[in-house]
């Protein structure tokens, strides 16, 4: 999509990569050592994302949440989308680019991570999973990291009404 084409946005930018390149970034990460090792073993929902805020790797904690069998199946997502927030809905450009989204911290750490190399907040998503309408509320943790060339952030959710833990 080029940049005359985007969709609209009240916040974050709408470009997103083609779902091969995130499918090239998912492998990236695999190939590269101990991160997604660590990443997948913690008893914390883990996500990391590419610089267009897409996802590229969901660890079990995460995928145990939103009731995805497989880290596949949200493979190009950004986080609000995966996790079914109707904000994500409003504008073609998806989750970040609603004027809603300006106050997410989800959307707000991500980006500041990705600027400045971290970015720790208190969060409030409202999603539609499983059929029903919540609200979940996450202490989280963005950092930025380097691997092969490609800028990602790693984004760890301390889910505040279950202690944090599974």
């Amino acid at each position: 999509m080029s940049r005359s084409t985007l969709p609209d946005t009240a916040f974050a930018s709408a470009e997103r990569d083609h779902f091969r390149t995130v499918e090239t970034q998912a492998a990236l990460l695999r190939r590269s050592g101990p991160f997604l090792w660590i990443f997948s073993r913690l008893p914390l929902p883990v996500v990391v994302v590419n610089s267009g805020r897409q996802i590229v790797f969901a660890n079990e904690a995460l995928l145990e949440i939103l009731g995805a069998g497989e880290s596949r199946a949200i493979l190009g997502f950004r986080i609000g989308e995966a996790f079914g927030c109707p904000n994500s809905a409003h504008q073609l450009g998806g989750c970040g680019t609603t004027v809603w989204c300006r106050g997410c911290g989800v959307t707000t750490s991500v980006i500041e991570a990705l600027e400045k190399g971290e970015a720790h907040c208190r969060s409030r998503i409202e999603t539609e999973l499983h059929g029903e309408r919540n609200s979940l509320s996450f202490e989280q943790s963005a950092y930025a990291f380097d691997c092969g060339g490609e800028q990602f952030a790693v984004v760890i959710l301390k889910d505040l009404r279950r202690g944090g833990s599974r």
